[in-house]
């Protein structure tokens, strides 16, 4: 089954080499994968307006039925983000999501290789839910906010891919120890 997530090492992997990365996209993709941003909320980043730095925040301007909401945001992305955020043109931005899924699939098979399988941009947003989801103490609602779903239910989607993940990997490893 192809992953629709990235587990913590891989992220890891591929938000050290987007940050590495002369692409002019890295920096979009990489701010999907630690503050789990949809792409089209992207769009809308004024980086004067958005981030709070006393409060090290960013706020998220909702493109669907949700309120703005602000996710915590590292200092070194907040740096990165006010000195090279470039804003689409006019041109691009009828086509951002398109231009941004094109870059997102050749930076990920440089990263991490054509046999990976699929990750989209849309996964690196499942990734930081199950990160945060980890590392808040399995708090659903904190995951519910960040991510701003009206419903629970639809966080709720992102964890039973985790959990079925988990329990695929522990039956191959009760398999592999006959």
């Amino acid at each position: 089954m192809k992953p629709r997530h990235l587990d913590p090492e891989t992220l890891d992997i591929v938000l050290k080499a987007l940050k590495a990365s002369k692409d002019p996209w890295a920096l979009v993709i990489e701010t999907i994968a630690r503050t789990g941003m949809r792409s089209a909320e992207c769009l809308l980043v004024d980086p004067k307006r958005d981030i709070d730095q006393s409060r090290s925040t960013l706020r998220v301007h909702a493109v669907k039925g949700s309120n703005d909401r602000n996710v915590p945001i590292p200092e070194d992305l907040t740096r990165a983000i006010l000195t090279g955020w470039k804003f689409p043109s006019n041109a691009e931005r009828s086509s951002f999501t398109r231009l941004l899924r094109r870059h997102w699939e050749r930076l990920r098979i440089e990263i991490l290789g054509v046999g990976f399988g699929h990750c989209s941009l849309h996964g690196l947003r499942a990734s930081y839910a199950v990160s945060v989801y980890k590392r808040a103490g399995q708090d659903i609602t904190l995951v519910q906010e960040l991510l701003g779903h009206k419903d629970l239910s639809s966080t709720g989607a992102y964890l039973r891919l985790m959990q079925a993940e988990e329990k695929r990997a522990d039956i191959l490893k009760a398999i592999g120890g006959i």
